[in-house]
């Protein structure tokens, strides 16, 4: 849905830079669960986990850094 790419585009620790990042992960996740011979069941799913993720990383980064 596109409403989860607006909100990580509006947030702080997201951006487009995260979108493209989070689909390079997705599709490097997908080519692994298919050479494992097992089908990606939510691709949407998958692709918002890979997001959410990369998020997170960056609010860490962030927070470490002491830039509240």
């Amino acid at each position: 849905y596109i409403n989860f790419i607006l909100s990580i585009l509006d947030n702080r620790d997201g951006g487009i830079e995260v979108i493209e990042e989070g689909y390079e992960s997705y599709l490097a996740a997908r080519s692994e669960y298919e050479r494992k011979g097992e089908p990606v069941k939510n691709p949407a799913a998958l692709f918002n986990r890979c997001v959410i993720t990369i998020v997170e990383n960056n609010k860490f980064e962030r927070e470490s850094k002491g830039d509240l």
